[in-house]
């Protein structure tokens, strides 16, 4: 097992939706006991509640859930020259990385080029918030996948259009859609408590005649 003086912990921000590296070494960690992980933005991500030799603790706020996660490292984990995900223990959703920066970066460039692959184009820039357009995906993938994602019609045949802040499910069939949020943690936030997906038709209004005849006839 290779391992490094040095570890990154890196969080997805709720408030800007960007990924924030907070780094560490084997020299720092235990000054670091109780110390606000902040992001860029001013966003408090974490809090360090222990550096035990074995163990590091750290207590991570989850908009998804509702509550601060203690998320448990094993030292070997930590110092490991690789990249692991850390996950929210309810709702399987990635909170984010912790391990050598360098296969951190690896790992978020991989994610993005999942997702342009995803969009058929060459990389992820038009994607508002890449990290939350990822996970959404894979919600609405599980859904699918158990059968989740309805229509209104019995031969319904779906596809997906993924824009730059949201997915529009449509069946092919009978027209039926709905469009699902994938831009920023609120949407992560109400995608992963949808139990399924119901895709309805869009009305058509209908436009009254500009000329139109009076209800009363005037006798000549």
């Amino acid at each position: 097992m290779v391992c490094s003086s040095k570890s990154t912990l890196a969080l997805h921000c709720p408030r800007c939706g960007n990924i924030q590296m907070h780094e560490f070494s084997r020299f720092t960690i235990r000054q670091a006991h109780r110390q606000r992980l902040v992001c860029s933005c001013g966003h408090v991500q974490a809090i360090v509640a222990s550096t035990c030799r074995r163990q590091y603790l750290f207590e991570i706020p989850c908009i998804v859930c509702g509550t601060s996660h203690i998320v448990a490292i094993d030292g070997k984990r930590f110092w490991r020259a690789r990249a692991d995900k850390i996950y929210c223990a309810q709702e399987n959703l990635e909170l984010g990385l912790v391990g050598d920066r360098r296969q951190i970066e690896e790992t978020i460039r991989c994610d993005r080029a999942e997702v342009a692959n995803l969009l058929g184009s060459d990389d992820g820039e038009n994607i508002k918030n890449p990290p939350v357009m990822f996970q959404i995906l894979n919600l609405v993938h599980d859904l699918a996948a158990r059968g989740g994602i309805h229509c209104q019609c019995t031969n319904a045949v779906l596809e997906a259009d993924i824009l730059a802040d949201r997915i529009v499910l449509k069946c092919i069939n009978c027209g039926a859609r709905q469009v699902i949020g994938a831009g920023s943690q609120a949407d992560l936030e109400q995608a992963s408590a949808m139990a399924a997906i119901e895709l309805t038709r869009q009305r058509r209004r209908r436009h009254k005649a500009n000329n139109r005849r009076s209800s009363e006839e005037v006798l000549t």
